[in-house]
């Protein structure tokens, strides 16, 4: 379920084996809900081997380890193997699948823990940021280190997030295959996570502004990515 194939042509005149093409569609849904769709074109390379199989295009994220899995189950005929070898295209499909829908639900995990902790997502931010004024650029260009030295608490709580009272996240966010997210608080404090593909944390660092390690936080990290700032904040 999910994934299906079609044929399809190739324009190209000079394509190989006349243009034809194997089309595989996998579809995602999160949550019973649909999310995306993804396509991979095949050729036949070698007209000898009708069966062999070789990528031609595809549409898959470049976090997906798509590469690796055509490596282990569509390898590909070379000058000192035998004359054909065994690729498994059902069990591709299954396991790309499944690469999409993971990466698809840690990725949902991460928007759910950016809503919990109630912060922007980064893209929206920056937005936000290049419609106003620089306060660092313009601190920096009109300001001596007397006038620094001053009462300037307003504007590096603009700067920087960092105000008085309990601290909380004010930043969340996660490298393009989300196995990694990073966390800031207004404090100053910072987290550096590592995902498993399942969604589960499996290992972080905490530390203060001034780099120092936060053990006890550091064993909150671990778990699901839900309910992360609820354990934090306990």
């Amino acid at each position: 379920a999910g994934v299906t194939a079609y044929r399809v042509k190739d324009p190209d005149p000079n394509a190989v084996d006349n243009g034809n093409l194997l089309g595989v569609r996998i579809d995602v849904s999160v949550e019973a809900k649909f999310v995306d769709t993804y396509h991979v074109l095949f050729n036949r390379p070698n007209t000898r081997f009708r069966t062999m199989l070789k990528i031609h295009r595809h549409t898959i994220p470049p976090c997906i380890p798509l590469r690796q899995l055509a490596n282990r189950y569509l390898p590909q005929l070379r000058k000192d193997s035998s004359p054909e070898v065994e690729q498994d295209l059902i069990r591709f499909g299954k396991l790309l699948r499944k690469e999409l829908v993971s990466w698809h639900l840690r990725s949902a995990a991460v928007e759910s823990l950016r809503r919990e902790a109630g912060v922007l997502d980064p893209k929206v931010r920056k937005g936000a940021e290049t419609q106003g004024p620089s306060y660092g650029k313009v601190l920096n260009a009109f300001m001596s280190d007397e006038e620094n030295e001053g009462d300037d608490s307003g504007v590096e709580e603009r700067i920087t997030g960092r105000q008085d009272g309990p601290a909380k996240i004010i930043e969340v966010e996660s490298d393009l295959a989300v196995r990694q997210i990073s966390l800031v608080w207004s404090n100053g404090q910072t987290a550096v996570a590592q995902i498993a593909k399942d969604g589960e944390i499996v290992r972080g660092a905490v530390r203060t502004r001034d780099g120092e390690r936060l053990p006890q936080l550091e064993r909150l990290l671990s778990g699901r990515m839900d309910g992360l700032v609820k354990r934090l904040n306990s």
